[in-house]
C-alpha cells in the first residue's frame, strides 16, 4: 500500500511517482540482510507509544541535510511541528514468538511536497530478507498475535483516519513525546535515542536549548494522572483534537505542553465529569466520558476495555491494554466526583 495525502485539500490519490515496491529500496538500511540501519536514519522512542496489541516497535527518522523542523511561525507551534521536504519516518512492528521477535510490518511516511505526504506499509517476508509493499486494501488477520487474534496490515483509508490531525500528519514525534523529562511509569529508560535537546543542539529544530528548559511534561497531581493523560495523548489524541477526524465530538485528548495544571489539560477539561453526548454504556442510564471516583461510569474506560465494535482506538487494537486500563482506573478513583 502506497498513498499520497494532500493535507491542504484532504485528497487521497495514488502517487504518480515511481514507488518503492520493497522496503530495501526506501533508504532505511545500509544492508537489509544484516538489518544495518543507515547512520543518517536516527532512532527515537516516544514516551507515550501507541498500543498495537503488544507489538514491539522501533522507529527512525531521516531529516534532509541542512534542513530544520519548524516549531514556531506560520502554521507551526510547539505542539504542531512543520517538517522539511524529504523527511522520512519508518516504524517497525514486531511480535514475540518462541524463537524471538518476528518482524511483521514496517510503515513509511515521507514528505514529498509542501502539504503532501506519501504513506507505505511494507509486509515482511517469512525469512525476513525483505518486506514488500502491501495492497491498497491492506491485509486482514495477517499475523497471529494471540489465540484467535491476528494483526491487520492497515487499509489505505486507515492511514488518513489517524493521520488527519491538521498540519503535517506526523504522530509520536513532538515536544512531549521526545521530552527529556520522561514519565517513569510509561517509559522508564533514559536511553531513548534522539530527543528534544539533541534536536536543539544539532540545529534540527528552530529552538535553542534554553527555550526547552524546563523540559515539556504533563503537569499533574499524581503519577497516575500524568501517565493516564499521556496515554490518552499518544493513543487517542491523533483523532481526538480540534483538527482530527474525531474533532466533531469536542472530546480532545491531544495534550498541550503549555498547560501547567492538570485541570487545564484538554483531556481533563473535555472529559472529566462530563456527561457522554454520543455514546452510552449499555445498560447504564447515566454515563460520563471520564467519571471521578466512579471509573465504571466512564465511557472512555469502557471502550478501552471492549473487544467488540465498541473498542477504542478502533484501528490497530483487538487486545485490551491492561496496564493502561489500570492507570486510568487509579487516576479516576483519585478524582473528586
Amino acid at each position: 500500500m502506497r498513498l499520497r495525502i494532500s493535507i491542504s485539500f484532504l485528497v487521497l490519490a495514488l502517487s504518480a511517482q515511481a514507488q518503492s515496491l520493497r522496503l530495501s529500496e526506501t533508504g532505511l538500511y545500509t544492508n537489509i540482510s544484516t538489518k544495518e540501519v543507515k547512520p543518517e536514519n536516527r532512532f527515537y522512542d516516544p514516551q507515550y507509544p501507541l498500543w498495537t496489541d503488544g507489538a514491539e516497535k522501533r522507529r527512525w527518522i531521516y531529516l534532509p541535510p541542512a534542513q530544520t523542523i519548524r516549531t514556531q511561525g506560520e502554521g507551526a507551534d510547539i505542539n504542531h511541528w512543520a517538517f522539511p521536504l524529504g523527511t522520512k519516518i519508518w516504524k517497525e512492528f514486531a511480535y514475540n514468538t518462541d524463537s524471538g521477535l518476528h518482524r511483521v510490518e514496517t510503515r513509511l511516511i515521507e514528505k514529498v511536497a509542501e502539504g503532501e505526504w506519501e504513506f507505505g506499509s511494507y509486509v515482511w517476508e517469512e525469512g525476513e530478507n525483505d518486506a514488500v509493499l502491501a495492497p491498497s486494501g491492506g491485509l486482514s488477520n495477517h499475523y497471529p498475535v494471540a489465540p484467535g487474534v491476528s494483526h491487520d496490515i492497515p487499509r489505505r483509508a486507515d492511514c488518513l483516519t489517524c493521520h488527519r490531525r491538521g498540519g503535517d500528519p506526523v504522530l509520536g514525534f513532538g515536544a512531549l513525546q521526545l521530552s527529556t523529562d520522561r514519565d517513569p511509569l510509561s517509559m522508564p529508560s533514559n536511553s531513548v535515542g534522539l530527543d528534544l535537546l539533541m534536536l536543539a543542539r544539532e540545529g534540527l529544530i528552530d529552538r535553542q536549548e534554553t527555550e526547552l528548559n524546563p523540559a515539556p511534561r504533563i503537569h499533574a497531581a499524581t503519577a497516575e494522572a500524568r501517565v493516564s493523560m499521556g496515554y490518552l495523548h499518544g493513543n487517542c489524541g491523533h483523532c481526538h483534537n480540534p483538527q482530527g477526524s474525531a474533532g466533531w465530538t469536542n472530546l480532545w485528548m491531544r495534550h498541550d505542553v503549555e498547560m501547567t495544571t492538570e485541570q487545564a489539560a484538554p483531556a481533563f477539561l473535555t472529559a472529566v465529569n462530563q456527561p457522554t453526548l454520543f455514546f452510552q454504556i449499555p445498560g447504564m442510564e447515566s454515563t460520563f466520558r471520564l467519571k471521578g471516583h466512579e471509573p465504571d461510569k466512564s465511557a472512555v474506560l469502557y471502550r478501552m476495555e471492549s473487544t467488540d465494535f465498541n473498542r477504542m482506538p478502533p484501528i490497530g487494537t483487538k487486545l485490551v491494554d491492561e496496564r493502561a486500563v489500570q492507570w486510568l482506573r487509579e487516576w479516576l478513583e483519585q478524582l473528586d466526583p
